[in-house]
């Protein structure tokens, strides 16, 4: 679709950007690995929209409505610098200037741990999801579709091993609009065959829905190791992955509905999502946790430093009734669940313990001291 330059390593763009290596390319052109100049050779990406600027009127409706890329702050989400316009060897090019994400795709994690013989867990999954799902719910409250949700539209971040989603589709479709609209110039649907669902494929149609059905796709993908294409029957129109993965009722339940042949019947927000992933068993741990907190080390509730014993301030009773139902819970606890989310839950579990053990040495502590303050003033 288009006529994109090659641009040499070490070449600089508008005396800023010095290019460092080529990513890759697609229908709108190439996209770079670059330094800024004027940021300390801060890395960036520099991704090319060539057919834009076959049109002057195309050009300033892209650049119009590709604004709305510079509202979205996140995270998880590559911030967008500026639309760098250009001229490469007399001929007029456009540029969009994003942060660069360093760290490996889920794709190139994937094949890695396929070399090893495994794939991803539910755990790490579940995981995923629950970092992935509120960058989701940002951006459609922004209005916006991603439209190109993959494993390799997804980078773990090497400092935080968060996940961050690149490569918006959308931005391509604000292309495809713009060249469409002023040469008629129809190009092939936005998305990704497999992991889009059909009616963006054939249709064009996409809507939070949409998002959503992609997200599960690629978790398919992740946990079986297999393509889309083995893992959907386009003759009976849907998607058979249970034979190839144990997973619990819970999050196979929760994928079987992102993954709805029909728009209407998958959830409608990643906002479902993340209360449907939160299995009502799970949540009792909280509950034993909560109690555990106000309860210290001897079965005794936290009392105020500044109370001693005294007729009026007696000490205070075991309370044998919040011991005995914090034991009857941990019984009631479905410690396997546990343990296949333990990637997700022990490091908020260690938090809790060592924070009481604060508090108990605070409270002791200060017990202490005011008791010694006691008997000097006594004297």
């Amino acid at each position: 679709m288009s006529n994109s330059s090659l641009l040499a390593p070490g070449s600089t763009l508008e005396k800023r950007y010095r290019i460092l290596r080529e990513l890759g390319r697609g229908g709108f052109g190439r996209t770079y690995l670059a330094e800024d100049i004027n940021r300390y050779g801060e890395r960036c990406v520099l991704k090319e929209f060539s057919p834009v600027v076959h049109s002057t009127k195309a050009e300033e409706l892209f650049a119009r409505e590709a604004s709305m890329l510079y509202q979205l702050h996140h995270p998880q989400i590559p911030r967008f610098r500026e639309l760098l316009r250009t001229d490469l060897s007399g001929n007029r090019s456009l540029f969009l200037v994003q942060d660069y994400i360093e760290g490996p795709t889920y794709e190139e994690l994937l094949i890695a741990r396929q070399q090893q013989g495994r794939s991803f867990s539910e755990a790490e999954v579940t995981q995923m999801l629950f970092q992935l799902l509120p960058v989701l719910e940002y951006i459609h409250s922004q209005n916006l579709i991603h439209r190109d949700i993959s494993p390799d539209n997804i980078i773990q971040n090497n400092s935080d091993k968060l996940p961050f989603l690149i490569d918006f589709g959308s931005v391509k479709q604000i292309a495809a609009n713009a060249v469409y609209q002023f040469s008629k110039q129809q190009d092939t649907a936005i998305g990704k065959q497999g992991y889009s669902p059909p009616e963006q494929m054939r249709l064009g149609k996409v809507s939070v829905a949409s998002d959503l059905y992609a997200l599960a796709v690629t978790i398919l993908v992740l946990l079986t190791g297999n393509k889309p294409q083995k893992l959907y029957d386009s003759n009976s129109k849907t998607w058979n992955w249970r034979s190839r993965v144990q997973v619990s009722q819970n999050l196979g339940s929760v994928l079987d509905k992102m993954l709805a042949e029909q728009p209407r019947d998958r959830y409608q927000s990643a906002k479902e999502i993340r209360a449907a992933l939160k299995d009502p068993k799970l949540s009792q741990i909280s509950s034993i946790l909560s109690q555990i907190m106000t309860v210290n080390f001897v079965g005794r509730p936290f009392q105020s430093g500044s109370q001693t014993a005294s007729s009026k301030n007696p000490p205070a009773a075991h309370n044998h009734q919040a011991i005995n139902n914090i034991r009857k819970g941990f019984k009631l606890v479905p410690w396997k669940a546990v343990a296949s989310l333990s990637v997700v839950l022990l490091p908020g579990m260690l938090a809790l313990i060592w924070s009481h053990r604060v508090l108990v040495f605070l409270n002791c502590r200060n017990s202490r001291r005011f008791q010694m303050r006691q008997l000097q003033s006594l004297k």
